[in-house]
């Protein structure tokens, strides 16, 4: 397919996926702006020589088999808003996927402390937590506190993997700084022990988000609830 003349360069646009082609021609060649801009908005750009001997000062386009001839003032206008478009909803979208982005990894870094008491992995609970952190028991008139490496300790202890489950986590971030609320229920194995509200606090370290402390309720239903898919079906680590 023959391209068609423009400013000096050739341009041509197909379904095809080709994108935007431009052909060398004579004295009168598009600025480097208007060049950035057509990469920006069709991608892909692809220069050939044709004789020097061809200027045109409209550009015509083949979309499909209808030609369509524009001049060169209303490309620019055409390119300058597409590319503005562009960079509104990249500037948009941006923030909120990086919010999102942050909300999964803090999700990830609490159930890292479950994965750790399924497996009786008393090593990836010490790495889900940062060296000081600490559990924390609530109750109506006590509280009992259990250091990282006290649980860890007892978790090497134990010979029946410990299943606590959380679901519908609501995450609140400031810069290095994170909460996550969320319901959960506890079994030992498939035998159900408990459920509450587990409030975990994280700070975002150089090698990602750590929790800090884990502060939860022990309750029995109808006090609380249990998990909306029912009990956990595996029973090993």
């Amino acid at each position: 397919m023959r391209p068609w003349g423009l400013w000096g360069w050739d341009v041509f646009y197909t379904h095809s996926r080709r994108g935007l082609r431009f052909d060398s021609g004579a004295a009168c060649r598009p600025t480097r702006v208007e060049r950035m801009l057509c990469a920006m908005v069709l991608s892909t750009c692809e220069r050939t020589d044709v004789p020097r001997t061809r200027r045109a000062i409209r550009t015509r386009w083949l979309i499909g088999h209808r030609l369509w001839t524009l001049s060169r003032p209303t490309v620019l206008v055409i390119l300058w808003a597409v590319a503005v478009l562009w960079a509104v909803a990249v500037g948009s979208a941006s923030p909120a996927d990086a919010q999102v982005s942050e909300e999964r990894a803090v999700i990830a870094a609490a159930q890292a402390v479950f994965d750790a008491m399924k497996a009786l992995d008393p090593e990836a609970l010490q790495d889900s937590m940062v060296p000081e952190g600490f559990l924390m028991a609530v109750g109506f008139e006590t509280t009992r506190r259990t250091t990282r490496d006290d649980f860890a300790s007892r978790l090497a202890g134990q010979t029946r993997p410990m299943f606590e489950r959380m679901w519908d986590p609501e995450v609140r971030i400031d810069g290095p700084i994170a909460t996550l609320w969320a319901p959960y229920d506890f079994y030992r194995s498939l035998e159900f022990s408990h459920c509450g509200t587990d409030v975990f606090q994280l700070a975002k370290t150089p090698e990602g988000w750590k929790v800090v402390m884990l502060s939860y309720t022990v309750q029995s239903p109808p006090d609380c609830s249990t998990h909306p898919e029912g009990p956990p079906t595996d029973s090993g680590p």
